[in-house]
């Protein structure tokens, strides 16, 4: 059975929106504010979207604009904790 033209659009357009959305989660912070910065520019309307909204916003921390240390309800890191090895004992062989 042959797909009709409408069915082939409505795949190909759910395909490449989940392309874009999968290149946009994995992009870099500092892309992904550039990106948000150009499209906010070319394209007014799109103000009222949150997520273009939050990659403008410059992150706080140490610069690297991983965008992990700008949350407000930062924990700190855990204590680090000393791992015991116990060596395992052979059995005599016989």
């Amino acid at each position: 059975m042959m797909p009709t033209q409408l069915e082939a659009v409505v795949v190909y357009t759910v395909v490449a929106f989940c392309a874009v959305y999968c290149v946009w989660l994995f992009m870099p912070a500092t892309m992904k504010r550039w990106m948000a910065n150009a499209l906010l520019r070319r394209f007014p309307r799109l103000q009222a979207w949150s997520t273009l909204q939050a990659a403008t916003r410059d992150p706080a921390g140490c610069g690297s604009a991983c965008g992990n240390c700008a949350s407000a309800g930062a924990r700190p890191p855990a204590q680090e904790h000393q791992v015991h090895w116990a060596k395992k004992r052979r059995s005599p062989p016989g």
